[in-house]
């Protein structure tokens, strides 16, 4: 056994939440919780790139929320509407419903440390079960629930990229 972990985790930031209706989860946070105002992306298949979804090519899309405001010490819920194609989001919908699908954001500080965080994961036996990337982002999800008892997600934000949102709720 080493004493040197896999991944040193220093930025969680997020929850993410799959949910079947993004607008109502939107509407409903706000309305009870004042969480908000949300930035939404549509992320469709003609957006992203590179996809990959248990461990072959994959064609999905996902409308992505996220609130403005950070909770706390900048805490982010994400809320997660699949738009079709087989993805994580869909298969937890179909098994669980909605809900906590995930909890991420270990931030790469470079491309580079992105992919050195997907091959160690990996290595280390946590397959990654959907990945990609888009005009601002590479993304990766792993099986970590053998030891988080959820799915990991790390990240790579293109400092020469810019995410605008489609839409803000409310507007």
């Amino acid at each position: 056994m080493s004493n040197q972990p896999i991944l040193k985790i220093t930025d969680l930031q997020q929850v993410g939440i799959v949910v079947r209706d993004l607008d109502r989860a939107m509407r409903g946070l706000w309305e009870t919780f004042g969480i908000g105002p949300w930035n939404v992306v549509i992320n469709g298949p003609e957006r992203l790139y590179d996809t990959r979804y248990l461990g072959k090519p994959g064609r999905f899309g996902y409308k992505v929320a996220k609130h403005q405001n950070k909770l706390g010490s900048g805490f982010e819920i994400e809320l997660i509407e699949p738009l079709g194609g087989p993805s994580i989001y869909t298969d937890f919908l179909d098994r669980y419903g909605e809900g906590v699908q995930h909890i991420g954001r270990q931030l790469a500080a470079s491309r580079d440390e992105f992919n050195t965080m997907v091959r160690k994961l990996e290595s280390g036996g946590f397959p990654c079960t959907m990945s990609g990337r888009n005009a601002f982002c590479s993304f990766a999800y792993f099986d970590a629930a053998s030891v988080l008892h959820t799915v990991l997600e790390v990240i790579w934000i293109d400092p020469e990229g810019k995410s605008v949102p489609d839409r803000v709720f409310p507007d």
